[in-house]
């Protein structure tokens, strides 16, 4: 077979580049697919984020949080253990949300019995975790869009 003439080659060249450019392009400022699951906490931060499906509701416990965790996100978000500190199954009931999800990031509860728990399981899967400045009720974030930038950053953070 006869070599392709010269603006035949830059053509298929130019083509080749072109895809080679914008595969590479995608690839870098792709974002991995996330869920922000949990309590009101979650629900807040999860406005500020339109590229997250959000899977929250207010007044939860760690245990209704389980169900909520999304299997196919790449990583899951998670607020658990402000509505029940006291839960002597609240460890388990962590571990049973981290076993669901492929990775997570924990946003940290101020509350310190439910913080020493999430930082635990956090440690043990070697997880990121967020925290956040307290409202004046000392359970929400005193910025919702705050928290979201931050958890934004260590989403993105992830994919690289």
């Amino acid at each position: 077979m006869p070599p392709l003439p010269s603006f035949l080659r830059a053509l298929a060249y130019g083509l080749l580049t072109t895809t080679t450019l914008a595969t590479f392009t995608d690839i870098a400022d792709s974002k991995p697919t996330c869920a922000i699951v949990g309590d009101s906490i979650a629900a807040g931060a999860g406005k500020f984020i339109s590229d997250c499906k959000v899977n929250a509701k207010i007044g939860i416990p760690s245990g209704a949080v389980i169900p909520r965790v999304d299997p196919a996100a790449d990583i899951n978000v998670v607020s658990a253990g402000s509505n029940d500190p006291d839960n002597p199954a609240l460890r388990a009931n962590l571990e049973h949300i981290r076993s669901r999800a492929r990775r997570v990031v924990w946003i940290l509860p101020i509350d310190t019995r439910a913080r020493a728990a999430v930082e635990a399981v956090a440690a043990a899967h070697d997880d990121p975790v967020v925290s956040f400045a307290p409202a004046s009720d000392h359970v929400h974030p005193r910025s919702e869009s705050e928290l979201a930038r931050t958890i934004d950053a260590v989403v993105r953070a992830q994919a690289s």
